[in-house]
């Protein structure tokens, strides 16, 4: 899992695999966590260079947020163990690449 972080680093999002989805914005000087969404193991997360769009990979969702982190969405169900996620500055554009074990898996793209 990997950090991420808006452009003027105000907004960032942290997964950790195997707790929580950490959220800041307040440049880093303190992290919650959306109390909606589910403990365990989170693979990846971007966020657009405003802030304002979220995307998280959980083991088995795809979770979104376009406020800025307050709400969430579980927008698809996901049967991969393993993916990642890239997002254009403006969060128009995604795409997950999953990895279905020992081979590559599907190429998801949304925008």
């Amino acid at each position: 899992s990997s950090a991420s972080f808006g452009a003027p680093g105000q907004y960032q999002i942290a997964p950790t695999f195997g707790t929580q989805l950490y959220l800041s914005s307040n440049f880093g000087k303190s992290f919650s966590v959306p109390p909606t969404l589910p403990v365990g193991e989170w693979m990846d997360a971007k966020i657009s260079a405003s802030g304002q769009y979220m995307t998280a990979l959980f083991s088995n969702a795809i979770y979104v947020s376009s406020d800025f982190g307050a709400t969430w969405a579980k927008q698809a169900n996901s049967p991969y163990q393993q993916a990642t996620l890239e997002m254009s500055d403006d969060g128009q554009f995604q795409l997950i690449i999953a990895n279905a074990g020992q081979t590559q898996g599907p190429v998801y793209y949304s925008g």
